[in-house]
């Protein structure tokens, strides 16, 4: 099992800023407002949506894409791991059943679209890094991922990922 805790997300978030930007929100228009400080108000018992303010004044909340602020770099519901040629991006939702809660962390790659890390999926699009190609069999054969049975499934080992991805990155 290779838990990843809100610490450790936070650390590589702020890793993975964009970093000659302290804060920006992007719209799906392709509209940006970008700034100093972005502050997200909560709403009381959720009843409203939340607020949105930039360097003090409220900003629309509507039709946005993606946004940094002092924590790291986000689009939709993923947090950026690791900023570069390819990015590593993480999301974890929350799942209560019979009084217990559970959350569960998925991993995602973005070259061009967002894609689930498998090793087949890391097997094409490293394929032009000889060095991060063998740096996957390295990682997975000996776990087990690069079975036939397990080619496609989703991989949590996150510290592999990062190991693996910052080698592509490097290559190119």
């Amino acid at each position: 099992m290779y838990a990843i805790n809100g610490k450790e997300i936070d650390r590589y978030a702020k890793e993975a800023r964009v970093s000659n930007l302290s804060s920006f929100v992007a719209y799906g228009n392709g509209d940006t407002i970008k700034g100093t400080t972005l502050k997200i108000k909560l709403p009381f018992m959720h009843k409203d949506k939340p607020k949105w303010f930039m360097d003090g004044k409220e900003i629309s909340s509507q039709n946005i894409t993606s946004y940094q602020d002092k924590n790291g770099y986000r689009i939709g519901g993923y947090t950026r791991l690791i900023n570069g040629k390819l990015n590593l991006f993480v999301n974890q939702s929350v799942s209560t059943s019979f009084g217990k809660t559970s959350t569960f962390t998925s991993f995602y790659i973005l070259l061009e679209a967002m894609r689930s890390v498998s090793y087949s999926n890391l097997k094409i699009i490293l394929k032009d890094c000889p060095a991060a190609l063998t740096q996957i069999d390295k990682e997975f054969i000996p776990t087990g991922w690069a079975k036939p049975k397990n080619k496609d499934v989703s991989i949590n080992d996150y510290r592999a990922l990062i190991r693996i991805i910052k080698i592509y990155n490097a290559c190119n």
